[in-house]
């Protein structure tokens, strides 16, 4: 039978060592993390929960402690290196100013004030912030240490999204020609992304050979 009060106390203190460390604490946390998972805890670490500071409830966690186990839990579900740095480097700003606050302490004025300091912040940063940041809270709440998120939709900035510019039939008839007289293989690429949404980054991770099975007589495009 595996001990793992041991396992949450080291994860809590890998855990707030990347809250405080940055991006070195957080691939300390995943190097460890998945020793821990490929050994079956032979050292007797885990992802799991800190203990809570001794002058605290159980229903209660520091704001720091919570953010910590909250980033270690990202990493245990198995979410991106991109999506774990995210959480951590749009969140982090706000817990090392109230570091001491108990999650349950935290209000709409908190944040509201945070996001007033941030004149610099375009509508697209302020809305990331608060989605993240509403998802932090929201695993508080089902952990019981909180009873209601305090991310307000008043904390959204409305975001104005200018028209794409769209090629006409006329122009797309023409690079479709161009191209075709070119090189063959590079017209069906650019059909694939004109008619069929493929994204340049996709098209990119691909290699070439992937588009040689090209048959223009029955219409058909195999993407491998």
């Amino acid at each position: 039978v595996l001990d793992l009060r041991g396992c949450r106390r080291a994860a809590g203190d890998r855990a707030t060592q990347q809250q405080r460390g940055g991006e070195a604490g957080i691939h300390q946390a995943r190097e460890e993390t998945d020793s821990c998972q490929s050994t079956g805890c032979a050292e007797g670490h885990a992802i799991g929960t800190v203990a809570p500071a001794a002058q605290l409830g159980t229903a209660q966690r520091l704001l720091d402690e919570a953010f910590a186990e909250y980033i270690a839990d990202c990493i245990k579900r198995g979410l991106k290196n991109r999506s774990v740095d995210s959480n951590h480097n749009t969140i982090q700003p706000f817990v090392a100013l109230h570091p001491q606050l108990t999650v349950d302490a935290v209000t709409e004025r908190h944040l509201s004030e945070f996001i007033a300091a941030k004149p610099d912040w375009s509508a697209r940063s302020v809305n990331n912030f608060v989605v993240r940041i509403g998802s932090f809270f929201r695993w508080c709440v089902d952990r019981g240490w909180a009873n209601s998120v305090p991310v307000k939709k008043s904390h959204k900035r409305k975001v104005d999204y200018a028209s794409p510019d769209v090629w006409s039939v006329d122009e797309i008839d023409r690079i479709l020609k161009t191209a075709y007289h070119a090189d063959k293989a590079t017209a069906a690429l650019l059909a694939v992304q004109i008619f069929a949404g493929l994204r340049p980054a996709e098209a990119q991770e691909r290699d070439r050979s992937g588009f040689d099975r090209v048959d223009f007589e029955a219409g058909e495009l195999w993407v491998l």
